[in-house]
């Protein structure tokens, strides 16, 4: 598993807060921002300092990812 980290950014595309993820894959690992934005935020997931993507959140939060691991084994606070 690699390290990620997922920048939760405001509408202004300020830093609010950032957390670190650990997950197989970049699509996993983007899967993840997916599930923790709420309506209307962006964010970026970065592998150390390799840029992997932007997530742009289209509806509220999602109530399970369906990758069988749950969200306290996946995050932990910056």
């Amino acid at each position: 598993m690699d390290t990620y980290r997922f920048f939760i950014l405001d509408q202004d595309d300020n830093l609010v807060t950032g957390l670190n993820l650990h997950a197989g894959s970049d699509e996993e690992a983007l899967d993840w921002g997916n599930f923790v934005l709420h309506s209307g935020r962006t964010g970026e997931l970065w592998c150390g300092t390799r840029y992997v993507g932007r997530v742009l959140s289209a509806g509220p939060m999602a109530a399970s990812t369906g990758l069988g691991v749950g969200y306290s084994e996946m995050f932990s606070a910056a």
